[in-house]
This record gives structure tokens, sequence and C-alpha cells, in this order.
């Protein structure tokens, strides 16, 4: 009857690394397409200004506001960073948690050790009566 094992903790340190190698993808990612989105919205706005016909023009317009609404569902870089934190957070609770359950761990080792004791006096006693 033991706590958590080397194991275990292990398994759940590798999943809290996996996690924040992925919350840095995807930082690095966002960033990424901000850049593109930003300089596509001002590679489309410059098209804009020169476009000759009505249709170009209308056309430009949708492409420009595409791009703004893709702009706008990116994540901020003040967004990922408060994600890191937490995750970084979590991790801290969680090693405070697997070092409580091995303490419990071994409060449980010791009374399975009494009470298996008690059983044997208890069942010996009996037998010599």
């Amino acid at each position: 009857m033991g706590g958590i094992d080397l194991g275990t903790v292990d398994l759940l340190f590798n999943v809290l690394v996996v996690c924040i190698g992925a919350v840095f993808t995807l930082y690095a990612r966002a960033l990424a397409r901000r850049a593109a989105t930003e300089q596509q919205v001002g590679e489309l706005k410059q098209e804009l200004a020169l476009a000759a016909s009505k249709d170009d023009v209308k056309e430009l317009e949708n492409r420009v506001a595409r791009a703004e609404a893709r702009l706008e569902d990116t994540p901020t870089v003040r967004a990922i960073h408060e994600l890191a934190i937490a995750l970084e957070r979590f991790g801290g609770d969680l090693k405070a948690t697997t070092a409580r359950l091995d303490g419990v761990g071994e409060v449980i080792e010791r009374l399975d050790r009494v009470v298996s004791r008690q059983e044997d006096f208890l069942l010996n006693k009996g037998a010599a009566k």
C-alpha cells in the first residue's frame, strides 16, 4: 500500500513538459501568424489604394476584412504568457501534491504494519488457548 510511485510521478512530469511545450509551440505559431497577417493587411491596403475599378476595390475590401477578422481571433502575446504562467503554477502545485501524497502513503504503510502486528497477536494468542 504505497503512495504514488516514481513511475507515476515521472509520467505526470512528462505530461507537464509536453503541455508546456505545446503552449510554447502555440505561442510561436500565434506570433508568426500575427506578423504574417499584419503584413497581409498592409499589403492589401496598399493594393486597395491602387485599385482602379469598383469591383477590384470591393474584392480587396473583403480580403482586408477577412484578414482583419483573422487578426482579431489570434491570441495575444499577453494571453499566451498568462497561459504559460498558469501552467508553471500548475507544475508547482503538482509537485506539492505529490509530496503530500508520498507522506500519506508512508502513514498508511505504518498503519498497515500496526494492524498486521495486532492481527498476528490476536491470531497467535487465540491459538495458544
